[in-house]
């Protein structure tokens, strides 16, 4: 009998994807054996609570400052927490199987577990993992179905593995065409970005600051430089839908001098490597953001040793150059002013800065208040100048999946 694990993390309704989606794999796996009503493959949909709890019994600690690892964390636990609930308790096979159902002829003293009153079955979820606190469980046969000192530090082992293939969703940016801030007459305001009165002026009407980027296109101009510039939402279906796109955007932009288009769209989340060796994604046309995920580590707090807590300051400033998050003026400051004026600060200060190279590398660089003290100055709120696509820049086509990629070097 095999089994199909299900986990999905998302911020809609996952409940309600989880049953489609096992609803689909259950026809798939197991549509020539309905009538029999015999199951080839078992899909499990374990319950959140089930990691959730596992993972404070263990000190599994959860980061999502860290990196974008905890999502294949989750999935994992889930797996793995399923395998062994079913080893150690194999009457609970109907609770976490989807499709299956209890009977009246269900043993219910012996499973206590089918009870529809909410607060019996919290509490059975609360001590359904218990078991995994003492040492050995073994069956009446003797069989070994539990080993704390066995299982545990494999977990653990798996969980800081960093082969994980993180990807994310290109996507081409519809619906609303522009910022629905209205803005009152400014002599700055920009036109219209969509609306019956964008033709009338700014200047005495108001409007809306700029139009939203649908995509980005790649061109290169009579000066031979390589440049992503813009389409916005308004006008992204009529430059996808045209067959001479080169005089269509040329008309956009006269003052590029656009020779000739490299790439016709550039999703946001496209990755791609910078010349200097950077990797970065696509935020907008003249935007990017980290395209690296930082390595597993312990985030020190107030009870850590000053050794642990200077330890991963080294890290983060390192993985910072290495990725040339900052500028290199910035990033000279960081690894020597920076660096000194850490070792004369208070704990609390300096678990307040480890926080904000954290909040560096996830690209909010707003209100670093610590590292400005520390002699950081100002930053650039995104990644900009420098790290947009030009010359040199190696485009990277991802499969869904991470697993199979195409890369398309600019010259």
């Amino acid at each position: 009998m095999k089994s199909f694990f299900l986990y999905l993390y998302s911020l809609v309704e996952t409940r309600q994807i989880v049953k489609h989606v096992a609803s689909f794999l259950n026809q798939y796996y197991n549509h020539d054996n309905v009538e029999n009503n015999e199951r080839v493959v078992n899909i499990l949909t374990p319950k959140a609570t089930l990691a959730s709890n596992f993972k404070k019994m263990h000190g599994f600690n959860k980061v999502r400052e860290l990196n974008d690892y905890h999502h294949a964390h989750d999935a994992y636990l889930n797996a793995a927490i399923s395998l062994i609930i079913l080893r150690a308790k194999p009457e609970l096979l109907k609770e976490l199987v989807y499709g299956m159902h209890y009977t009246h002829k269900d043993n219910k003293e012996k499973i206590g577990t089918y009870s529809k009153n909410a607060t019996q079955r919290k509490k059975m979820y609360d001590s359904l993992l218990d078991f995994t606190l003492d040492d050995y469980l073994t069956n009446e046969d003797g069989e070994i179905l539990w080993e704390y000192k066995h299982i545990l530090p494999k977990m653990r082992k798996i969980m800081n593995y960093r082969q994980i293939n993180i990807t994310k969703k290109p996507e081409l940016l519809t619906g609303k065409f522009g910022d629905e801030t209205v803005y009152q007459a400014d002599e700055k305001s920009k036109k219209f970005a969509s609306g019956l009165k964008r033709h009338l002026s700014p200047q005495k009407y108001g409007g809306t600051k700029k139009p939203i980027s649908g995509f980005s296109v790649v061109i290169l101009n009579r000066n031979d430089e390589i440049k992503a510039v813009s389409i916005s939402s308004m006008l992204s279906e009529k430059y996808l839908g045209t067959e001479d796109k080169l005089s269509f955007i040329q008309n956009i932009y006269p003052n590029e001098k656009i020779q000739k288009i490299l790439v016709e769209k550039v999703r946001k989340y496209t990755r791609y490597i910078l010349p200097n060796g950077a990797v970065r994604l696509v935020s907008s046309y003249k935007e990017a953001s980290n395209g690296m995920q930082l390595p597993m580590m312990d985030i020190p707090d107030k009870n850590s040793k000053l050794k642990d807590i200077e330890n991963t300051f080294d890290k983060l400033s390192k993985f910072i150059s290495d990725n040339k998050l900052f500028t290199d003026v910035k990033i000279e400051i960081l690894n020597s002013t920076i660096r000194e004026n850490f070792s004369q600060f208070e704990v609390n200060e300096k678990i307040d800065l480890v926080q904000e190279l954290l909040r560096v590398i996830k690209g909010q660089n707003q209100n670093l208040k610590v590292l400005s003290k520390a002699g950081l100055g100002t930053t650039a709120q995104q990644l900009q100048s420098g790290n947009i696509i030009t010359n040199e820049t190696t485009l990277i086509h991802q499969s869904v999946t991470g697993l199979y990629e195409t890369r398309v070097k600019l010259k």
